[in-house]
C-alpha cells in the first residue's frame, strides 16, 4: 500500500546518534550511549519504512532536516545515497519543519510529509492512513499519547499559511498536538487527526516497543531489533514481565 498522491515528499526531523545529544531523555534512563544506539537503529528503520511505503519514483523529495553542520555531515556518512540531509535554517524544531516543508514544497511535491526518527512503529501502522488523511484536510497530525505527534502533513495550497501555523506561538510538549489543531483551525485550515500512537522517549516507552516488535514479522524494523536487543535484561529497560508494568509504574 502506497500514498494516493504522484507527488509525495517526506521529511525526517533527525539528529546524528550522538550519545549525549540524540535521544537524552531516555539516556538519562537507560545511559546516554545506549539511548544513542537504540536511536541510530530508530533512524534506519524510518528510512527504511518510508523507503517501503513509498517507493522511487513516486517521492518528489525525500530528505532529513538537522540542527546543524556538524549533524549533517555525520548523517551524510549514515543515510542511504537516495537521501539528502539537509541543516536547518531557522531555529528550533518547529524553525526546522517550517524549513522541510518549504524545501519540499519548492521541490514539486503536492503533499508534504514531515515526521521523526522516534517513531518507527507508528509509521509502520499509520503512516499512509494518516498522510492521506490531506486529501481531504489542509494538514494532518499522528498524535502521540503523550499530546506530541510523530507526523504532520500537509497539502500545498497550505504552503503560504504553514510558517504562522508553525511559528506564531510557543508550544507546550503535552499539548502541541491539539494546539496546533486549534492554531490551524484559526487560520481557516481544516486539520485532521490520524491515530493514537507513541515515540520512544522514556524506559516506559521503550518497554512497550519491545512488546510491539513481537507482535511484527522478525524482517521488520531490524535494526531497532539489534539495538534492543543489546540491553540485555528487563532491569535496562524498566520493564516487569511477569507483570507488564514498568518499574516507574511499580514505584507508584
Amino acid at each position: 500500500m502506497t500514498l494516493n498522491s504522484a507527488q509525495v515528499a517526506v521529511t525526517v526531523m533527525a539528529k546524528a546518534p550522538i550519545a549525549g545529544e540524540a535521544k537524552t531523555r531516555l539516556g538519562r534512563e537507560i545511559g546516554y550511549p545506549a539511548a544513542a544506539a537504540l536511536y541510530r537503529g530508530l533512524l534506519l528503520d524510518t528510512l527504511g519504512i518510508i523507503a517501503d511505503l513509498l517507493p522511487s519514483p513516486s517521492a518528489a523529495h525525500r530528505s532529513l532536516v538537522c540542527p546543524d553542520q556538524r549533524h549533517l555531515g555525520l548523517l551524510q556518512e549514515l543515510i542511504p545515497p537516495n537521501w539528502t540531509a539537509i541543516a536547518q535554517r531557522r531555529i528550533g524544531l518547529m524553525g526546522g519543519i517550517a524549513d522541510a516543508f518549504d524545501d519540499a514544497f519548492e521541490a514539486g511535491a503536492d503533499i508534504v510529509v514531515v515526521t521523526d526518527a522516534d517513531s518507527p512503529y507508528a509509521l509502520l501502522e499509520h503512516l499512509v492512513s494518516c498522510a492521506n488523511l490531506v486529501d481531504r484536510h489542509d494538514i494532518a497530525l499522528g498524535p502521540t499519547s503523550d499530546g506530541g505527534y510523530y507526523l504532520i502533513a500537509a497539502r500545498r495550497t497550505a504552503w503560504h499559511r504553514l510558517p504562522e501555523l508553525l511559528l506564531g506561538t510557543v508550544f507546550n510538549s503535552n499539548t502541541i498536538c491539539q494546539a496546533t489543531v486549534d492554531r490551524a483551525n484559526t487560520l481557516d485550515l481544516s486539520a485532521a487527526l490520524g491515530a493514537v500512537s507513541y515515540d520512544i522517549d522514556t524506559a516506559s516507552d521503550l518497554a512497550r516497543f519491545t512488546l510491539d516488535l513481537q507482535l511484527i514479522p522478525a524482517d521488520q524494523l531490524r535494526f531497532s531489533r539489534i539495538a534492543c536487543g543489546r540491553f540485555g535484561n528487563e532491569k535496562v529497560l524498566g520493564f516487569d514481565r511477569v507483570t507488564n508494568r514498568s518499574t516507574a509504574q511499580q514505584r507508584e
